[in-house]
């Protein structure tokens, strides 16, 4: 499970959570999922993320922390997508803590558009750490498909906040 419904950059660890108990339901157009990491390192992980999904919307809201009682690790977000069929619109905000108690902000939009046999991807992208602006990312690209399951693609990216000589890609 792990960070919930998040888009990007919210994570306190790792993805992947060993030994740990969860818990994932589905009704309706609703879902839910719960885990809890018995034995990762002392800091025993929590999270949790309730979604919906129904027609062209859909909406999340997930929250992870480290329960460790000395650790101010904590991570919200809530990610909502709408499909007009001619494009898709894309929205997540995430906010929280880190080890190293700074605070991170974390907005993102972005969309899809079916061209041919892949999409136009682009987004926009920014990062505030202690209410200072880190990230400032646009990026605009195209994803072709090979098959259902793989795809290729090639993005543009300016982010206008990194240092100079800094590489970063995503969409």
């Amino acid at each position: 499970m792990g960070c919930g419904p998040a888009f990007r950059g919210g994570c306190l660890g790792a993805f992947w959570v060993n030994n740990s108990v969860s818990y994932e339901n589905s009704i309706g157009g609703f879902s839910f999922g719960a885990q809890y990491g018995l034995e990762v390192y002392p800091k025993h992980p929590i999270n949790f993320g309730v979604s919906y999904s129904g027609g062209p919307v859909y909406v999340g809201v997930g929250y992870e922390a480290h329960n460790d009682g000395s650790s101010k690790e904590k991570w919200t977000s809530l990610a909502a997508t709408y499909d007009f069929s001619v494009a898709k619109l894309y929205a997540g905000y995430g906010t929280g803590r880190d080890a190293a108690d700074v605070s991170r902000k974390n907005v993102i939009v972005g969309f899809s558009v079916p061209v041919g046999a892949g999409q136009i991807i682009g987004s926009y992208d920014v990062q505030d750490q202690n209410s200072v602006r880190v990230e400032q990312l646009f990026s605009l690209g195209y994803k072709y498909f090979l098959s259902k399951r793989t795809n290729v693609f090639a993005v543009v990216a300016n982010d206008n906040k990194a240092p100079v000589g800094t590489n970063k890609s995503g969409y």
